[in-house]
């Protein structure tokens, strides 16, 4: 497969809270028990008991994380979105991470959605990984509302949703396409 210009695409959409993070966090342990190079971006929610109070985003590279937001409630920053303020600085940090991305079996871009297609903002570098950088394999998470957007950019990318795979076979799924190539 060349991949000189991004390999194979993959989507993993689903709601809030369907178990798009948790399963790319474990498909990437998977993913190097097989041997594999995995480069990206997770992010995951940090709770105080059953709330969500943060945002957390890890560099997959170095294993390196930083808060990269907060609920507007607690405090806020220029760039907000819904519940959410975000911190550009972490945006401009794990964007300088993302571009430095040259080769990896798996890209992962975790949550990809209204700030990165419909705003421009966030990151936008993982966006641009997926169109243009070497890897075998690119994986994103989005919501079901960025579908259209998703599909006008990467036309040939395969979505699969959390609403219709239980997440064991989703993860086999996509170790096994992983491992192929």
């Amino acid at each position: 497969m060349d991949i000189k210009h991004g390999g194979f695409k993959v989507a993993i959409s689903g709601v809030r809270g369907s178990g798009k993070t948790s399963l790319l966090m474990d498909l990437v342990k998977a993913l190097r028990n097989h041997g594999l190079t995995v480069k990206g971006v997770l992010e995951w929610g940090i709770f105080e008991g059953d709330k969500k109070v943060a945002i957390e985003v890890l560099d997959l590279a170095v294993e390196e994380s930083r808060i990269l937001a907060r609920l507007a409630e607690e405090m806020t920053t220029d760039l907000q979105f819904g519940d959410w303020t975000f911190f550009p600085d972490t945006f401009d940090w794990a964007n300088e991470r993302l571009m430095k991305v040259d080769t990896a079996d798996v890209f992962i871009l975790d949550e990809v959605g209204p700030l990165e297609l419909d705003q421009g903002k966030g990151l936008q570098a993982g966006l641009s990984v997926m169109s243009t950088r070497a890897y075998r394999m690119g994986i994103m998470t989005i919501r079901p509302k960025c579908l259209e957007m998703v599909y006008d950019l990467f036309p040939n990318i395969i979505v699969y949703s959390m609403s219709k795979w239980e997440k064991e076979t989703l993860l086999n799924e996509l170790l096994r396409i992983a491992t192929s190539f």
